[in-house]
């Protein structure tokens, strides 16, 4: 019997939102979609994330992380840094799931 890899616990942080290029909001909503059953979302400030997801709206990157320094931190600031999350968070080796007794 097949099992799926281990979802990563993915701790979301947003930044401020005062000059956005894109819709922030909507490329996390795409991201958890495209993601499903590979990532579960959590805010930054869950214990249980494994790695934060820093979402700036421009490249000035102004979100404050000094919180989330105990987690290695994903930062994008645009669709293209999304992409390259996909990738990453499809790329992760997870261990299987132990079949039922």
């Amino acid at each position: 019997m097949s099992r799926k890899p281990a979802a990563v616990t993915v701790g979301l942080k947003y930044c401020g939102g005062c000059k956005p290029n894109y819709d922030r909001v909507a490329l996390v909503e795409d991201l958890q979609r495209r993601l499903d059953g590979q990532a579960v979302w959590v805010r930054a400030d869950d214990p249980a994330a494994e790695l934060i997801l820093a979402v700036h709206g421009c490249l000035t990157a102004c979100a404050d992380l000094a919180p989330c320094q105990a987690q290695p931190i994903f930062a994008i600031s645009g669709p293209e840094g999304a992409e390259i999350f996909v990738r990453h968070i499809q790329s992760l080796k997870r261990p299987k799931f132990a079949a039922p007794p």
